[in-house]
């Protein structure tokens, strides 16, 4: 009888304390929202951008890697959209030697919708990462 009780005391004990330690996560969809992304064993940062003047668009791209990155190489494209869906019409690509690679490149476009889309790719040894982002977009009328 002593060994029953001592066990469920320990159990509701056990309970109570796992309890008081839980984290509630929310999410919510209002303009405050919370971005969960996964963390990156060798891309510490990694951006990409438009920006559209006149009728030149500049599409740009940083990545950052940890230390023990020994290269890294990017490859922006720049795309159009077509109906539903977006056509590629220029792309670049660069490499370093080291853990930061940041490059930037021009076009010139007549009217349409435009964005980026950078794949970015960190090495460690032969070990790598990579990572793909899309920009918004921009309208030239």
């Amino acid at each position: 009888m002593k060994k029953t009780k001592l066990a469920m005391i320990i159990l509701v004990l056990t309970a109570f304390i796992l309890t008081s330690f839980s984290v509630p996560i929310f999410a919510s969809s209002g303009d405050n929202d919370v971005v969960i992304s996964p963390m990156l064993t060798y891309i510490n940062e990694a951006e990409a951008d438009i920006y559209l003047s006149g009728s030149t668009v500049t599409a740009r791209t940083n990545v950052v890697g940890y230390s023990g990155v020994t290269s890294c190489s990017a490859t922006i494209r720049l795309q159009e959209k077509d109906g539903n869906r977006w056509r590629t019409i220029k792309s670049w690509t660069s490499a370093s030697k080291g853990r930061t690679l940041r490059f930037s490149d021009t076009h010139t476009v007549s009217s349409g919708t435009y964005r980026v889309q950078s794949t970015v790719t960190a090495y460690s040894g032969s070990d790598k990462e990579t990572l793909t982002l899309t920009t918004g977009t921009k309208t030239k009328k």
